[in-house]
């Protein structure tokens, strides 16, 4: 039998859980700049953000280091980290190399220049709106 003011408030709970699990991975990895791209939510550093700019801004082309060096920067799939149930994400943990405090963070996407054009720009707002869901 289900009951109605347990099941709300599972549901809040669950919710206040994810935020906080949001917040968390934001302020511990110094996410500032936030994407979606197909079904996915993705967070990079300023690092990411201003290499992002540099790749769109067709007029800011910064030269190379070689000739077959292509732009590109990398992000951590945060809608992967936050929907992925503890039992896989504790496996996952020990596959990736990632250690308790998280400094070898693995669960990351390099994008280049080809995947510019799939790329949205969002906010953290709208980042927990859609992770909540």
């Amino acid at each position: 039998m289900k009951y109605p003011c347990f099941s709300s408030f599972r549901s809040f709970m669950n919710i206040c859980l994810k935020e906080s699990k949001i917040d968390e991975l934001i302020k511990s990895h110094d996410l500032i700049f936030f994407f979606k791209k197909g079904k996915n939510i993705y967070g990079g550093t300023e690092e990411n953000r201003v290499m992002f700019a540099r790749m769109k801004d067709k007029s800011d082309k910064v030269v190379p280091l070689s000739l077959d060096e292509k732009p590109t920067f990398s992000a951590i799939n945060i809608k992967k980290l936050i929907d992925s149930p503890p039992k896989f994400f504790n496996a996952t943990m020990k596959q990736i190399g990632l250690t308790q405090d998280g400094s070898a963070w693995k669960l990351e996407k390099t994008f280049s220049e080809k995947d510019i054009k799939k790329i949205k720009i969002i906010d953290l707002k709208e980042i927990k709106e859609k992770l909540s869901e």
